[in-house]
């Protein structure tokens, strides 16, 4: 793996100085990041390259929309931006990906990271209480209120059972 002399902040700085060298190695320094999101999200061999694409595209928007004041690293804020990317370009075309199921919104899950779960994950180890909030939250889309009333729920404990069902599905993944 090939080590670069300058970190992000570095590069970003002399990126925007007009230093055109700095705007060539933030690219390929994260051009591998872009093709392990490939994989992750196991895009269909075929489209790969389209894919690649859109990857250099929202890198290219996390570049010009990095705000290195807010004391977050570029490396997370591109790769946040990519998987959102990618998950809005899945959720039009089904036929981009194999055998996977996305699960969009998922109210912020660990630091805002958007997941990807297969079509494996009713094996997960769920109570059938568990497997109804989260078939109404994360495949049906239901709001907390509307699964309060179809639950017959309080919201409070409608809110708790979506952070503990999304805990353990973390801890299980």
């Amino acid at each position: 793996m090939k080590k670069y002399q300058y970190n992000d902040n570095e590069l970003l700085y002399l990126m925007f100085e007009g230093n055109d060298e700095a705007l060539e190695i933030i690219y390929k320094k994260y051009v591998n990041l872009i093709y392990k999101r490939i994989e992750t999200f196991r895009i269909a061999s075929k489209n790969r390259d389209d894919f690649f694409q859109e990857g250099m595209m929202a890198l290219n928007t996390a570049i010009n929309s990095f705000n290195p004041f807010l004391n977050k690293s570029f490396n997370k804020y591109f790769d946040l931006i990519l998987q959102r990317r990618f998950m809005n370009v899945l959720s039009t075309n089904k036929n981009y990906y194999y055998n996977v199921t996305l699960v969009d919104d998922i109210n912020s899950v660990v630091s805002e990271d958007l997941i990807v779960y297969t079509n494996n994950h009713f094996s997960l180890n769920l109570t059938p209480t568990e497997q109804k909030l989260y078939r109404l939250k994360f495949i049906e889309n239901y709001k907390s209120k509307e699964i309060a009333k179809i639950l017959e729920w309080d919201i409070k404990k409608v809110y708790n059972g979506i952070y503990l069902l999304k805990e353990k599905i973390k801890k299980q993944l």
